[in-house]
């Protein structure tokens, strides 16, 4: 089973503007049975005409949150119909500040009959020590909602520092994401790299893994990689290539302004098997 997960940099509709055609084409081309969309806006004046791009309303049965009207970001879920039966969705408003971007939607799993919990979610981009802590918070109440719940898959945009940073008093690092989701018997799974600014660094502690998957229950991932190969799309726009704002090594790129991604595709394979 595919799963991918794309922060698309829509930034709450700040800068309305339409975004690229090749944003869906890539989705499509992916032919994922899960596919998660962070950081979304129906501020951007053809989303939905590209929703309809993206996916064929035979194939998949698609949801989103409702938090565009309190000037936050929503997230989309797609299931593919052959995979998948559709139970229900949930979603908590994230403009509280108790609550990250999330999107919940529970489906029965056709091959195994087992019930799934697919869960999106975007950690608010904050900034100072108690920000990190109300980081924190975020993910905690949506665990603590899921905690009697099997089989469950939660993706998304984390918004952690970098990899080589781990403090006891910064407390939304690498480590502390992990062990938070460790100590609600969830496993996560990162790739090699970043998903934000660059591609590669001479330091591999200089990386930003900020997207993951965590998984609790009968389920195990079997692959994942942080996708980059989109900036062939457009090369005036991504002019460093895979490198995105580049902030290491002595060089800096130039921002990458919504609504462009300015994030890795995380793309995961879970073992199907594990679950029977």
């Amino acid at each position: 089973m595919k799963i991918i997960e794309w922060n698309i940099n829509h930034r709450a509709g700040q800068i309305v503007r339409e975004m690229p055609e090749w944003v869906s084409e890539y989705i499509q081309e992916k032919h994922a049975d899960i596919v998660v969309l962070t950081e979304v806006s129906f501020r951007i004046p053809n989303l939905e005409e590209q929703m309809k791009n993206m996916f064929n309303m035979s194939e998949y049965n698609v949801f989103h949150s409702f938090n565009t009207q309190n000037s936050q970001n929503d997230l989309i879920i797609a299931i593919k119909k052959e995979s998948f039966d559709f139970i229900s969705r949930q979603s908590f408003s994230s403009s509280a500040g108790k609550y990250p971007d999330n999107l919940i939607v529970s489906c029965i799993h056709k091959e195994t009959g087992k019930k799934i919990m697919v869960v999106g979610v975007r950690i608010h981009a904050l900034h100072g020590l108690s920000d990190n802590n109300k980081k924190r918070e975020e993910f905690k109440n949506i665990l603590d909602y899921l905690k009697d719940k099997d089989n469950v898959i939660i993706v998304g945009d984390f918004n952690n520092y970098r990899c080589g940073y781990h403090d006891p008093n910064h407390i939304w690092d690498l480590e502390n994401v992990k062990s938070l989701g460790n100590s609600y018997n969830y496993r996560m799974y990162t790739p090699e790299g970043g998903s934000i600014y660059c591609d590669h660094y001479s330091d591999k502690a200089q990386y930003f893994p900020e997207d993951h998957i965590f998984l609790k229950g009968q389920m195990k991932v079997t692959k994942t990689l942080y996708d980059r190969d989109f900036v062939n799309k457009d090369k005036m726009i991504y002019k460093w290539g895979k490198d995105f704002q580049g902030q290491f090594d002595g060089r800096k790129s130039p921002k990458i302004n919504p609504p462009y991604p300015d994030h890795a595709l995380l793309e995961c394979e879970l073992s199907i098997d594990a679950l029977i």
